[in-house]
C-alpha cells in the first residue's frame, strides 16, 4: 500500500520537475527569439496549470490511500478484536449457565467479559463506542444461524457487538466513522440428567422371546411409571410381554413394547394402556468399579475386625461383631451370623458373601464389591437387615434376598453411586432374586442388563422404590408388590456439562 502511494507521489513530483526544466529551456530560447515570446508564455502558463491540477488530484489520491491504509487497518484490527471479545463473552455466558445461573447471571457475565476486552456497551477507553447485546437464541426476534437440526434454541446464547470507531483521514472524504458488527453463539448443556429408558420402572432389554412375564395371585402396582419389554416377538399366548395369572396389574403409565403384549388367565389388565414403541439397543452403562486398596493383614481385636487383607471372615453362631471403618479385601468367603455392625466400610470379596439365617446386620456407607468366581451375595431367611447408603457392585456372581426376612436397603444419596443399589456389568449373567416380604423396602436402581431378575411377593405388602433394568424380568407373588418410580431416588449416569462455540 505505502509503496503504491510513494510511487504515485514520486511520479507527480517528477512530472512537475520536468515541466519546470522545460519551462526554463523555453525561457532561454525566448530571450533569443523575442518574436515568439507571447506564444511561449501562453504555453508555459498552460503547462503550469496542468501540473497544479495533477498535483491536486494526486493529493486527493494520497489522502484516499492514507485513509484506506490507516483507517482501514484500524477497522480490520477492531473487527478482529471485537470478534475475540464476542467469543469470550459468549463462553462466559455459557459458563454462567452450567454453574446454575439464570439469564440475568449469563448476561452479566457476558457484559463483564466484553468490558474486560475493551467493549463497555457504551463509550470505550480508545474513544470508540460499542453496543453489546446478549440474547438467548430462543428470544423473540433473535435469529441464530447454524444451529444443529432439532436443537433447543434456549440452550444457545448469542453475543453481538456493534463497534463504531472514529476515522482520521477518511473523514476528509466523507466517512467520519466506521462500524463493525460481529457475533458469537455458544452452546451450554444443562446438567439435568435424562431418565434412563424414558423412565420405565421395569425395563427388560432382551430383544426376542418373552423378556417380561407376570403370574401368581397377587397385585403388581407400578406407581409413577410403566413397564417396557424390548422384544419384537408377536403371537400370543407369550408375545413380548406375558401378563398372566390371577394378578391385578395396576400400572400407572402403561405398557410399552415393539412386540405384542399378551394377557391371559384371570389377569386384570387395562388394554387401553398398551403402546407400540421402537426397539432400542441394549444399553451399556459401563459404571466404573470401586477404587480402593487394602493395607496389611487384617485382624480381629476383641469383637472388632480391623481393616486389611483376609483369607476368609467367618462369624460363629450367636457372635456379635463390628467392622471398624476402612477397606477390607477378602480373597475367600465372608459368612456372617449373629449381630453385625458395619459403618463406613468397603468390602472386596473373591468368594461368597453370605448373611445367614436368624442374623441381624446394621450398616451404613458400605460398598460390597464382588470379584472372581461365580459365588453369590446371599441374604437368607428370618434375618433382620437394615443398610443405608449401600451399593452392591457385582463383577461376578448374582445376588439374592431369600426367605421371609425383613430387608431394608437404601442406595447412596450422593457420590458416584448415587441412587445405585445393585450393579451387575454386562457380561455377568447371574440372577438377581428379590423376595418382597412384609416390611421389606428396597430403594435405588438395580441395573443388570444381561441378567435375569425375579421379583417374588410372598406375604403382605413389599415396597420397591426402584428402577429395574435387566435382560428379563419375571414377577410372581401372592401378595401386593409396589414398584414406586421416583427419579430423585434412582441412578442416573453422571453427565458433565458442555459448552461449545458454534459460531
Amino acid at each position: 500500500m505505502w509503496f503504491t502511494v510513494t510511487k504515485l507521489y514520486n511520479t507527480v513530483i517528477e512530472y512537475v520537475d520536468k515541466s519546470a526544466t522545460a519551462n526554463a529551456n523555453e525561457d532561454s530560447l525566448l530571450n533569443c527569439e523575442s518574436g515568439k515570446r507571447s506564444l511561449s508564455m501562453n504555453k508555459i502558463r498552460s503547462q503550469r496549470g496542468q501540473a497544479i491540477i495533477l498535483l491536486a488530484f494526486a493529493i486527493v489520491a494520497l489522502v484516499g490511500f492514507a485513509a484506506l491504509a490507516i483507517d482501514g487497518g484500524r477497522a480490520l484490527s477492531d473487527r478482529r478484536h471485537a470478534q475475540n471479545a464476542a467469543d469470550t463473552a459468549a463462553f462466559a455466558a455459557a459458563l454462567a449457565k452450567i454453574h446454575g445461573g439464570d439469564f440475568a447471571a449469563m448476561r452479566s457475565a457476558a457484559l463483564l467479559r466484553a468490558q474486560s476486552n475493551g467493549y463497555n456497551n457504551g463509550a470505550n477507553p480508545n474513544g470508540s463506542t460499542s453496543i453489546v447485546e446478549v440474547n438467548l437464541c430462543s428470544d423473540t426476534g433473535v435469529t441464530c444461524q447454524g444451529l444443529p437440526s432439532g436443537a433447543d434454541p434456549s440452550d444457545y446464547v448469542r453475543v453481538r457487538i456493534k463497534s463504531t470507531i472514529n476515522t482520521s483521514f477518511a473523514r476528509i472524504i466523507g466517512r467520519p466513522q466506521v462500524e463493525n458488527t460481529v457475533e458469537a453463539v455458544a452452546y451450554a448443556s444443562d446438567i439435568t440428567p435424562d431418565p434412563l429408558i424414558f423412565g420405565a420402572a421395569l425395563a427388560a432389554f432382551q430383544q426376542d422371546g418373552t423378556p417380561f412375564t407376570g403370574q401368581g395371585n397377587g397385585t403388581l402396582q407400578v406407581v409413577g411409571s410403566g413397564i417396557f419389554s424390548n422384544a419384537d416377538t408377536t403371537g400370543c399366548p407369550n408375545g413380548a410381554m406375558k401378563l398372566y395369572g390371577n394378578v391385578n396389574y395396576e400400572v400407572e403409565t402403561g405398557y410399552a413394547s415393539p412386540g405384542q403384549i399378551c394377557e391371559g388367565g384371570s389377569a386384570d389388565v387395562d388394554e387401553t394402556q398398551f403402546e407400540t414403541v421402537p426397539q432400542v439397543p441394549i444399553p451399556n452403562f459401563d459404571i466404573p468399579a470401586p477404587s480402593f486398596t487394602c493395607s496389611g493383614t487384617g485382624q480381629l481385636i476383641g469383637n472388632e475386625y480391623q481393616p486389611g487383607n483376609y483369607n476368609d471372615i467367618t462369624i460363629p453362631p450367636a457372635g456379635t461383631r463390628t467392622f471398624a471403618p476402612g477397606n477390607y479385601c477378602i480373597s475367600g468367603d465372608v459368612s456372617l451370623k449373629g449381630t453385625v455392625t458395619a459403618n463406613n466400610v468397603n468390602f472386596r470379596v473373591g468368594g461368597a458373601f453370605t448373611v445367614n439365617s436368624n442374623s441381624s446386620l446394621n450398616c451404613s456407607n458400605v460398598i460390597i464389591h464382588r470379584v472372581g468366581g461365580s459365588s453369590d451375595v446371599s441374604f437368607n431367611g428370618n434375618s433382620d437387615i437394615h443398610c443405608s447408603n449401600i451399593t452392591f457392585y457385582l463383577e461376578s456372581g448374582g445376588i439374592g434376598w431369600n426367605g421371609t426376612g425383613e430387608y431394608d436397603f437404601t442406595s447412596p444419596t450422593s457420590g458416584p453411586y448415587k441412587g445405585l443399589l445393585v450393579y451387575i456389568p454386562a457380561g455377568n449373567n447371574q440372577t438377581v432374586t428379590l423376595n418382597g416380604n412384609s416390611g421389606s423396602q428396597y430403594t435405588g436402581s438395580i441395573i443388570a442388563v444381561t441378567s435375569s431378575v425375579n421379583i417374588n411377593g410372598n406375604s403382605d405388602t413389599a415396597g420397591f422404590t426402584t428402577q429395574i433394568l435387566a435382560n428379563d424380568i419375571h414377577f410372581s407373588g401372592n401378595a401386593t408388590t409396589v414398584i414406586n418410580y421416583d427419579p430423585a431416588l434412582v441412578f442416573t449416569p453422571t453427565q458433565y456439562p458442555t459448552i461449545e462455540l458454534t459460531k
